[in-house]
C-alpha cells in the first residue's frame, strides 16, 4: 500500500511524463496540453469584498511565481501552487473559443487537521489572444489569485 506522500510522487511523475510527451512530440504545439500561468495579484476576502492581501509573507512568496496546469486532468504543478497531494482533481470545463477552462481540486484533511479545502481555477480560454487571464479561488489556503496563462 502506498503512503500519501508516495501517491503524490506518483502523480508528479505522471504529470512530468505527460509534459515530456508533449515537448518530445513534433505533432503538437506548446500549450496544446498545458497552460503556463504566472501569479500577478494576491487578494484576501474581507467583509464580502476583495482587497489586496495584507499577508505580506504570503504575497511576497507567491507573487510572480509560475505554475503549470494540465488541460487534460486539471493537475497543477508549481512550487507553491500545486495539487499533488489533493484527494480529487478534475476538469469541470475543457475550455474553447466560447467557454472558459475550469478545474477543481479538493483536499479532505479530516483525518489530520479536520479541515476541508477546495481550489477552483478558471482560465479565460475564450479571451482573444495568446495571453489568457486566470482566477484561482482557494477556500482555506491561498485566498484569491489572478494573473495570466499562455
Amino acid at each position: 500500500m502506498l503512503s500519501t506522500n508516495s501517491v503524490g510522487y506518483v502523480r508528479l511523475i505522471l504529470l512530468f511524463g505527460a509534459l515530456a510527451l508533449q515537448f518530445g512530440s513534433t505533432n503538437c504545439f506548446a500549450g496544446d496540453l498545458t497552460y503556463e500561468c504566472k501569479v500577478l495579484h494576491v487578494y484576501d476576502i474581507e467583509n464580502g469584498a476583495l482587497s489586496n492581501s495584507d499577508k505580506k509573507s504570503l504575497s511576497s512568496v507567491i507573487l510572480g511565481t509560475s505554475f503549470i496546469v494540465s488541460k487534460d486532468t486539471g493537475a497543477i504543478l508549481g512550487e507553491y501552487i500545486n495539487t499533488t497531494n489533493a484527494d480529487l482533481v478534475k476538469v469541470l470545463e475543457r475550455g474553447s473559443d466560447r467557454w472558459n477552462f475550469r478545474s477543481l481540486a479538493e483536499w479532505d484533511n479530516k483525518k489530520s487537521a479536520g479541515t476541508y479545502v477546495a481550489q477552483l481555477l478558471e482560465v479565460r480560454e475564450s479571451n482573444v489572444g495568446t495571453s489568457k487571464p486566470f482566477t484561482l479561488f482557494s477556500a482555506g489556503m491561498l485566498g484569491v489569485l489572478s494573473g495570466t496563462c499562455k
